[in-house]
């Protein structure tokens, strides 16, 4: 499975972590931009009475661990408009193509339902990372799959495929992004295909229309 994570051009340490030590920074869930992240509700029962309760993933892991849960996003999306805007700052960042095939943890694909995850079925127990696999619905174009783990960060040793650099990166990053790359990682710069409105490469390997 190859997924693709994007990101800005500053601070640049993010970029350069990701390129020399070839690792994943995995962000605490309540950090994330959205409000609601892992929010759900568990439906229980009390004295012959069902009730729905909201619960969230801080409440399902054990206190005496004093672990966090962590998150890292990833699309299968490689060339978005709106995730180059929003992520990698307006196309000035990048893009990094990562081979995720046996990758631990697990990407989990993630699900848009249009209500709030609701547990209800019968000897089901709600998890920390079924709850992180759901988003709100308009989330949808994000296209997100998640690596979750209570680790700070993920290592992908061996897996960076290729860097690619928005149509409007500055080329001292770019300069400097070619430097760092690990050996075996490809780096080139990505354009903007008007007549399509596609974000494209030089290969034509990307280009899917806005």
């Amino acid at each position: 499975m190859t997924l693709f994570k994007y990101k800005a051009p500053t601070p640049f340490e993010h970029i350069a972590d990701i390129l020399i030590n070839e690792r994943l920074f995995c962000c605490p869930y309540y950090r994330m931009n959205d409000p609601f992240e892992g929010v759900f509700l568990e439906s229980i029962e009390m004295d012959g009475a069902r009730f729905s309760v909201l619960t969230t993933p801080d409440e399902l892991m054990a206190p005496e661990d004093a672990l966090e849960a962590r998150v890292c996003s990833l699309s299968s999306d490689r060339s978005s408009v709106l995730l180059w805007s929003f992520y990698a700052q307006r196309l000035e960042g990048v893009c990094f193509e990562i081979d995720c095939s046996g990758l631990k943890p697990c990407p989990q694909e993630v699900k848009y339902p249009t209500e709030i995850p609701k547990f209800a079925e019968a000897g089901f127990a709600p998890t920390v990372l079924y709850a992180l696999s759901h988003k709100r619905n308009e989330w949808r174009f994000e296209q997100e799959y998640r690596l979750i783990s209570t680790d700070e960060y993920v290592s992908i040793k061996g897996r960076l495929r290729q860097v690619v650099l928005g149509p409007r990166c500055n080329e001292t990053i770019a300069t400097a992004i070619r430097k760092l790359a690990p050996q075996g990682c490809e780096v080139h710069k990505a354009k903007l295909d008007m007549q399509r409105r596609a974000i494209v490469d030089k290969r034509n390997r990307w280009g899917t229309t806005a």
